[in-house]
């Protein structure tokens, strides 16, 4: 798909201010955001990117793992170590006695 879309970027004229329709097919918003990708440098599409990140969590768990594996994103893995120190006195000694010796 990315090089059909590459070959015929070219042949694409948009105005400069995009404006998107609503209930339109998947074809026409993957063309605009091709069109938006294609205008954007490095910094901005990181900028672009961070906005359109805002949403990400209201999406399907399926479509989440799906941009997940496009981006190349691996779970990790947290490896929690707890260390628990007691001190316990081993020496039983008996009860002193108070005796005075007179």
């Amino acid at each position: 798909m990315d090089s059909i879309v590459d070959e015929f970027s070219d042949f694409l004229v948009y105005p400069e201010h995009v404006d998107i329709k609503k209930n339109e097919t998947k074809e026409y918003y993957i063309g605009k955001a091709e069109y938006i990708l294609n205008t954007l440098n490095k910094d901005n599409y990181f900028e672009f990117l961070k906005v359109f990140l805002k949403k990400y969590k209201t999406l399907d768990i399926e479509k989440q793992k799906e941009i997940e594996t496009i981006m190349n994103i691996k779970p990790t893995e947290k490896i929690i170590v707890k260390e628990i120190i007691k001190f316990v006195n081993n020496k039983k000694s008996k009860p002193k006695l108070n005796i005075d010796d007179y």
